[in-house]
C-alpha cells in the first residue's frame, strides 16, 4: 500500500514538474520568444497535465466539471486549426490601388478597409515616397523630423510641395510685406495627404475662398504650417523656430488625433513625438484568436473607465490643456492672434457600432480614441473661453458623417471633406477679420 502511495505522490509530483515547465514555455512562445508550434505543443501538454491532476472524487461531485474539462481539451488541441482557418479568412482580400476608404465603398467588409489603408499607407512610407523625400532629422535633435525646403513627391496621383520654408504650398518671402497672414497649423490631415491630381489640402482651399470671396486693404495669405506625425507639443516647437520669424498676423490651431495617440489628453505618454528612442515593435502572437480575445477584453476594460478618467477636471490639468495655453501665450507675447479649433473624425459616439467596428479594424480601440476626441473638444472650448481667443466648431456636417465621403479614414479628409473644412474656417475667420478696422474687409 505504502509503494502504491509513493508511487501516486511521484507520479503527482511529476505532472506538476510537467505543468509548470509547459506553463513557462509556452508564456515565452506567447511573448514571441519562441516558435509558434511550441505555443501549441505546451499549451496542450499543459492543460493535459492540469487536468490529470484534478483529483476523481472532485470530477464525480462537482456536475458538468468532467464535460467542461474534456471540451477545454478538445478545444485546445483543435486551436491551431482553428487558427489557421482564421488568419486565412482575415487575409482573403488583397491590397490594390483601388480606394475603399469609406464603409459604402468597402460594403462594410472591414478586411477590405484593412487592406486599402496598409496599401495607402506604404504608398506615404516607400523608400522615394512623400516621407522619405521631404524629411530629413532634425540638425538640432528636438523634433521627431525637419521637413526639407524645397523637395516635393508624388502620392499616388497628387503631387505634394514642400516650399523655400518646409511649409507645404508655393514659395513665400520671408518679409511680409503689406500681406496678413494666417498660419494652419495642425497635423497630416491639415497637411493633406491628397491623392487625386489637382486635389488640395483645406488651407488651400481656404487660400481659395479669401481670394474669390473677400476683399481687404492687405492682401489675405494662407500658409499651410500641418506636418504629419507631430503633435501640439511639436508644432509649438515649429511656431518658435518657423512661424514666429515670418511675422504670422493668426495661427489657426487644428490638432487631436496625433496628441490623443501621444497620451497628452492626461499626464501619461504612449507614443515618444521627439527624443528618445522608439517605441519596441509589439512581438506577433502565435494564436490569433486568442489575441483577438485579449484585445476585446482590453478594449472592454477601457471602454468601462472612460468617462471617470476624461472628466473636465482631469483633461483641464493635463498636458494636453498646458500646450494649448502655451500656444495662446507665444500669441500673447509675439503679437499674433491664436485661434483654437476642435477637431472632427469620421465617426463619433452616435456612430452604429457596426460602422465603428469598421474603422476600428484599422484604428484599434476605436471607442476609446472617440472618447477621448469628445473629451478634447471639450477641453479646446474650454481654454479658448477662458482665454478669450476665438473658437472655431469643426464638427457640424464633417464629426461623425462617415457616409458622405469625406473622409480618407478616420481623419484624413477627401476633397469633399477638405472643401467643408475650408468653408468652415472661412465663415468663422471672416466674422474674425471683419471686425479688425484695419482691415477694412468686404464679403462677395
Amino acid at each position: 500500500m505504502k509503494r502504491i502511495a509513493d508511487s501516486t505522490t511521484t507520479g503527482r509530483l511529476a505532472l506538476v514538474l510537467v505543468a509548470i515547465v509547459s506553463a513557462y514555455f509556452c508564456r515565452r512562445a506567447d511573448l514571441g520568444y519562441a516558435p509558434a508550434a511550441v505555443f501549441y505543443v505546451t499549451l496542450i501538454v499543459f492543460t493535459a497535465s492540469v487536468w490529470m491532476l484534478v483529483p476523481a472524487w472532485l470530477v464525480s461531485k462537482v456536475p458538468g466539471l468532467a464535460t467542461a474539462g474534456r471540451t477545454l481539451i478538445v478545444l485546445v488541441v483543435l486551436l491551431p486549426a482553428a487558427d489557421f482557418a482564421y488568419v486565412n479568412l482575415q487575409t482573403k482580400v488583397v491590397a490594390s490601388t483601388k480606394p475603399v476608404y469609406s464603409y459604402e465603398a468597402a460594403k462594410g467588409n472591414p478586411t477590405a478597409f484593412h487592406a486599402w489603408w496598409e496599401y495607402y499607407a506604404k504608398e506615404w512610407t516607400r523608400p522615394n515616397g512623400f516621407k522619405a523625400s521631404t524629411e530629413m532629422p532634425d540638425p538640432q535633435g528636438v523634433l521627431p523630423f525637419v521637413t526639407i525646403p524645397n523637395s516635393s513627391a508624388g502620392f499616388f496621383g497628387s503631387v505634394l510641395h514642400i516650399d523655400n520654408f518646409g511649409f507645404r504650398g508655393k514659395d513665400i518671402e520671408r518679409d511680409k510685406g503689406n500681406r496678413f497672414r494666417i498660419f494652419a497649423l495642425g497635423e497630416s490631415a491639415t497637411l493633406g495627404p491628397t491623392i487625386h491630381q489637382g486635389e488640395r489640402p483645406w488651407p488651400a482651399v481656404l487660400q481659395a475662398l479669401f481670394d474669390s470671396r473677400l476683399a481687404c486693404s492687405r492682401p489675405i495669405e494662407v500658409i499651410n504650417a500641418g506636418t504629419e506625425f507631430y503633435t501640439l507639443k511639436d508644432n509649438i516647437e515649429r511656431v518658435r523656430r518657423s512661424i514666429i520669424p515670418l511675422q504670422p498676423d493668426i495661427v489657426i490651431s487644428y490638432h487631436g488625433y496625433n496628441g490623443l495617440r501621444a497620451g497628452l489628453l492626461d499626464r501619461t505618454v504612449a507614443v515618444k513625438s521627439s527624443q528618445g528612442k522608439p517605441r519596441p515593435k509589439a512581438r506577433k502572437r502565435p494564436s490569433a484568436l486568442i489575441q483577438a480575445v485579449r484585445d476585446k477584453l482590453y478594449i472592454w476594460k477601457r471602454k468601462r473607465s472612460l468617462q471617470k478618467s476624461y472628466s473636465d477636471e482631469k483633461i483641464m490639468h493635463g498636458r494636453y490643456a498646458d500646450l494649448y495655453r502655451e500656444l495662446i501665450r507665444l500669441g500673447n507675447e509675439h503679437h499674433f492672434e491664436v485661434v483654437l479649433a476642435n477637431s472632427s473624425m469620421a465617426v463619433n459616439a452616435s456612430s452604429p457600432p457596426k460602422v465603428r467596428d469598421f474603422y476600428g479594424s484599422v484604428f484599434r480601440e476605436i471607442d476609446l480614441v472617440i472618447a477621448q476626441n469628445a473629451a478634447h473638444n471639450r477641453m479646446v472650448k474650454k481654454i479658448a473661453e477662458a482665454a478669450g481667443v476665438p473658437f472655431i466648431d469643426t464638427t457640424p456636417g464633417l464629426d461623425g458623417i462617415w457616409d458622405k465621403d469625406l473622409y480618407l479614414d478616420l481623419v484624413h479628409f477627401t476633397q469633399k471633406g477638405n472643401n467643408l473644412i475650408a468653408k468652415t474656417m472661412f465663415d468663422a475667420l471672416v466674422r474674425i477679420l471683419r471686425g479688425d478696422e484695419n482691415l477694412r474687409c468686404v464679403e462677395h
